[in-house]
């Protein structure tokens, strides 16, 4: 047989007389990339008398080793875990993995899941990480990129003539030097190809979505039909480049994190003519790209944003319209659609504010059906990996001022059973940007409430502050309280009411840099390419945010 590279290959029969090939030797390296998934053609007779090929996987077994693997006991090493996708032992059995060797046992023995693998760890090493290892690995590797390559735990490399999976390569360095695992990690990455891969954010952007919207992208505005026209056609303002990577790393912390919103910039692919000679005011009918300052900003796949929101047991939006359109660019990403994500009706008229029309404020396209301003994700046909209704106890709620503030009906962070709270509050526009109003009606109602309080006693709250939104220049005169300059006093007394209020670990996000700029439905509300990431951006923030324990806690 020749499988790019010469091997010679002995028939071994074991006692039920299967035929199993094992390999003896390999003229040249085996083990290039080219052959990490190698197969052994396999001959037999169809039905009709034919030949027919059966192409299996290089599942390749010693059945000496068989009976001492049946012997196993139930242990396993405390200071590990089991690794599926490890090479078992690829001198006596080529790139047969940890799991398929598990697998073996299990079909021909009736082995249980739990002993099958108890069995393997104990037949090789190589089956095994430490959890430091698998901690770091998940905490830290799928961020850690060089300007083109991120590292690839389970691909498969060639190290000293062996075929070793990356994270076992990484695990041998972390052992057998006095390397910290960064460093560890930064070698494997440098001398090992097969151990890095193109980084890609978390979430590929929908193409055809893009496409569509490129091609049928309108702007409604005041009344009549819903529909493109000459006068409401407009750029899409969602392009492929907005999912760029930036930078060789992703933001760690929560202060990285919130320094990428604050300081991070907007950029415009304008060739036609110098940047300087082009107004904010044309600007803003332009696409631009966000760029965070310092550290990418990951984006989140549906399945992940589930996972981010199912650590609470009630997630809570309060705000006017903006944060009902935050709202919108949540369920957006929730649903992969950027077409008509935000949408929620029986309307079929408003179902035709499709893509930046989904944040218009004309009446047509804003009715939303009752569930829009609370349902659980399930109701929705949201997180389909999800077994059971029950599984995502989360409620998703958008409560506006003028409905009071939310009074965190049903929670009870007492209960064991209870996951806590999310709080994301946005406001003052309807009070002038008046810190004073802003504080005494919205944010103390939230820190005074003893529900809430109790949360923050149980540690199981977090809290959200999102900061003035910048209006465009075309409003300036119209509605001075809305300016910059007032923004940013509110802003900063805003900060020191929080300070002065004796709550710890309220985040509060500057979105000033993010929003100038961004493409607009009407000088307010933003389109769907500010509603997007702004919503992701909050996932991962709070993503963070939870991994670093930053519960609010009282006085």
């Amino acid at each position: 047989k020749k499988l790019n590279s010469r091997i010679s290959l002995l028939d071994v029969y074991n006692e039920d007389k299967e035929l199993e090939l094992f390999i003896l030797q390999s003229e040249t390296n085996f083990y290039e990339s080219k052959l990490q998934d190698s197969f052994i053609e396999q001959q037999s007779i169809g039905e009709n008398g034919e030949e027919k090929k059966d192409w299996s996987h290089n599942s390749f077994i010693a059945s000496n080793n068989v009976l001492s693997d049946k012997e196993a006991v139930d242990t396993q090493p405390t200071d590990s875990l089991y690794c599926p996708k490890c090479i078992f032992n690829v001198e006596t059995m080529g790139l047969l993995t940890c799991e398929e060797r598990a697998n073996y046992f299990m079909s021909r023995y009736n082995t249980p899941e739990t002993k099958a693998r108890i069995a393997v760890i104990n037949a090789s090493n190589n089956c095994q990480i430490r959890k430091d290892i698998f901690t770091f690995i998940d905490n830290i590797s799928a961020t850690y990129q060089d300007s083109s390559r991120r590292f690839c735990p389970e691909c498969i490399s060639s190290h000293n003539g062996k075929a070793t999976i990356c994270v076992e390569l990484f695990q041998n360095i972390v052992v057998g030097s006095n390397m910290t695992m960064e460093q560890a990690l930064e070698t494997v990455m440098k001398t090992t190809d097969n151990c890095s891969t193109k980084p890609t954010n978390t979430l590929v952007p929908i193409e055809t979505d893009i496409m569509f919207c490129k091609a049928n992208n309108f702007i409604m505005s005041g009344v009549g039909k819903i529909e493109k026209t000459t006068n409401n056609s407009a750029a899409f303002s969602i392009q492929t480049q907005d999912f760029q990577i930036h930078y060789p790393q992703s933001c760690k912390s929560t202060s990285e994190l919130l320094g990428a919103i604050q300081n991070g910039s907007r950029q415009w692919d304008i060739t036609d003519g110098d940047m300087k000679d082009i107004s904010i005011l044309k600007r803003e009918k332009i696409p631009s790209t966000f760029v965070p300052s310092g550290c990418n900003i990951p984006l989140y796949s549906p399945d992940d944003i589930c996972e981010v929101l199912n650590r609470f047991s009630h997630v809570i939006i309060q705000g006017d319209s903006l944060s009902r359109h935050t709202h919108g660019g949540l369920l957006m990403a929730l649903r992969n659609d950027l077409i008509e994500g935000s949408i929620i009706t029986s309307d079929l008229n408003m179902a035709k504010c499709t893509c930046d029309s989904q944040f218009s404020e004309a009446k047509q396209c804003r009715r939303n059906s009752g569930l829009y301003n609370k349902f659980k994700p399930h109701q929705l046909g949201l997180c389909p990996k999800l077994e059971k209704e029950t599984q995502f106890q989360s409620v998703f709620n958008i409560n506006r001022l003028h409905r009071g503030v939310y009074d965190f009906a049903g929670v009870n962070c007492t209960s064991p059973d209870s996951k806590g709270v999310l709080v994301i509050v946005q406001g003052g526009v309807q009070m002038r940007y008046n810190a004073d109003s802003t504080y005494g009606n919205l944010l103390a109602k939230f820190f005074q409430n003893p529900i809430f309080q109790n949360c923050a006693q149980q540690k199981k709250a977090i809290f959200i502050w999102n900061g003035y939104h910048p209006q465009s220049p075309i409003y300036d005169n119209k509605y001075e309280d809305q300016k910059l300059a007032n923004g940013l006093v509110f802003n900063k007394k805003m900060s020191e009411k929080i300070q002065a209020s004796g709550a710890k670990n309220i985040t509060t996000v500057n979105w000033i840099n993010f929003l100038t700029g961004a493409m607009h439905t009407d000088g307010l509300h933003f389109a769907a390419q500010a509603n997007y990431f702004k919503a992701q951006y909050l996932v991962a923030l709070t993503d963070i945010m939870w991994k670093e324990k930053m519960f609010v806690s009282s006085h």
